[in-house]
Formats: C-alpha cells, sequence, structure tokens
C-alpha cells in the first residue's frame, strides 16, 4: 500500500489528466499561438499537422505519420463552432 506523500503525488501526476495535457500520453496537447497563420504547424514532439475547419473554426489533422515513439493525437480543435466534429480524437503511434 502506497503511504508516501510523494509516491502518492508521483502516481496522480502520471495518472490525473491535468488542464492543456492528457495523462499517459507521449505528446503534449501543446497548441498552435493563437496568432499562427501558417497551414502547417509541428508540435514540440514532432507530429506535424496541417489547418483545416469552417469558417470561424481551426482544427488541426495530422497529416503523416507520427515520429518513431510519439503518439499524436488525430486531430485537435483550436477553435471550435457549435456542431463540430462529435467523435474525440484518438491516438495515433509512431
Amino acid at each position: 500500500m502506497l503511504k508516501s506523500p510523494t509516491v502518492l503525488a508521483l502516481v496522480a501526476a502520471t495518472i490525473l489528466p491535468t488542464q492543456g495535457s492528457t495523462a499517459g500520453l507521449k505528446s503534449p496537447t501543446v497548441m498552435p499561438p493563437a496568432n499562427f497563420q501558417g497551414q502547417w504547424w509541428t508540435n514540440p514532439v514532432g507530429c506535424s499537422y496541417s489547418r483545416a475547419g469552417r469558417p470561424g473554426e481551426i482544427v488541426w489533422f495530422l497529416s503523416g505519420k507520427p515520429p518513431r515513439g510519439a503518439s499524436c493525437l488525430e486531430f485537435f480543435h483550436q477553435k471550435k463552432i457549435d456542431g463540430g466534429y462529435r467523435r474525440a480524437p484518438f491516438m495515433v503511434n509512431g
């Protein structure tokens, strides 16, 4: 049984998701800067994304295979409007 506060804190940090990240993923959930205007964006782990979406919406879709050992979200919303994609993105492993 875990009794040490340090061990409990480490276990909680590993298991519980926090704002702006997803627990257990090798790829951080990092958004491009709000003023980013480019068509292509690569996150810090090397996952490449292409900008798409309806007018007023920004959705980033994974383009190509993730780097070896990385896990990347299939897509994510940077700016979402009502009636967007109804299913959650899945992870793609490199």
